[in-house]
């Protein structure tokens, strides 16, 4: 029997959930990062394969179609071509940026708007004519607004600015100190370009700064302010940009949502742009999307099919606990 697999690499962990061709998830595997961007190509495909073979540890036989979704998509091209040739037990494989497949997993692959607040970011909307529109997602280097990184490096700037003189006390100064084991400039500094990761380093303040914007704390609030503002001004440059019905499903991804105050911000921000949006957390886990893609591919995709994957799914106790 076919097997077919749905792989989700983010910035922080490589996920694949595998299925036959009836639509029933046989088994899941995870790995650490695979974008390209932060361990380079050989280190995505070795976690890749890792997390497949976890996933197949029960199964025999190949994947006659594995679909990919990576952050930093930069390096679509030349991953796609190295896993074909590393993968002997794949046949056919799909490299998409890691927005496609959430949007899949938050409208079943039907059409909608999917705002992605990870480590980075980025808005992307597939329309009823079948359009792809994008904002954002320009990576680290550039500006991933609402992201985990931006709102990190905010934190750190606020930071500096403060050991060198520039800015007042906050709570959120005295956090990130903590956090980083620091006292002074040179030790900030050494901890995050000294770090093995010094985006995941960056991305990893992120939830205090959250945490304290709740709190109150003046700092951590105008941060939240431009980074929610930033996101919510991408979802609606796709809308404005795509042919929808109204009102527009808008799913929301990524661990930087999580937080209930910059949840509520960005959800009153965009309200006031796009009052017809109808935004929702995603509740399935991205991996399960890549794997709707992958058989929707293989044409292989129909309510029955979907029914026993989304069944399968949910028995097997791989629901997303991160949805609400």
């Amino acid at each position: 029997m076919r097997l077919l697999a749905g792989i989700d690499g983010g910035g922080s962990k490589t996920l694949a959930i595998v299925a036959n061709e009836r639509g029933m998830v046989v088994g899941r595997g995870s790995a650490g990062s695979s974008n390209p961007n932060l361990v380079g190509i050989e280190g995505s495909i070795r976690n890749i394969r890792s997390a497949l073979m976890e996933a197949m540890s029960s199964e025999t036989g190949r994947i006659s179609i594995a679909v990919f979704g990576v952050a930093g998509s930069e390096a679509q091209k030349k991953l796609a071509e190295e896993l074909s040739s590393s993968l002997d037990f794949v046949e056919r494989i799909e490299v998409m940026n890691d927005s496609f497949i959430c949007l899949a997993a938050g409208t079943l692959g039907k059409p909608g708007v999917v705002v992605v607040a990870g480590t980075g970011s980025i808005a992307l909307a597939i329309d009823e004519e079948g359009n792809v529109v994008r904002a954002g997602g320009w990576g680290y280097l550039l500006e991933d607004e609402g992201s985990g990184f931006q709102l990190g490096r905010e934190a750190v700037m606020e930071t500096l600015r403060f050991l060198e003189g520039r800015t007042s006390q906050s709570r959120l100064v005295e956090a990130v100190l903590e956090k980083l084991g620091a006292k002074g400039v040179n030790d900030v500094l050494s901890s995050i370009y000294g770090s093995e990761n010094p985006v995941m380093t960056i991305a990893s303040l992120s939830p205090i700064v959250v945490r304290l914007a709740e709190e109150g704390d003046e700092a951590a609030m105008r941060i939240v302010e431009r980074a929610t503002e930033g996101l919510a001004s991408c979802v609606a440059s796709v809308i404005s940009r795509s042919s929808f019905s109204r009102p527009v499903r808008v799913v929301l991804s990524g661990g930087v949502f999580e937080g209930e105050g910059f949840l509520k911000a960005f959800r009153s921000k965009l309200m006031k742009l796009v009052p017809e949006a109808d935004a929702r957390l995603l509740e399935l886990e991205p991996a399960v999307g890549a794997l709707i893609l992958a058989f929707k591919k293989a044409g292989l995709l129909n309510d029955e099919i979907l029914g026993n994957l989304l069944e399968s799914y949910k028995t097997g106790g791989l629901r997303n606990e991160g949805g609400k």
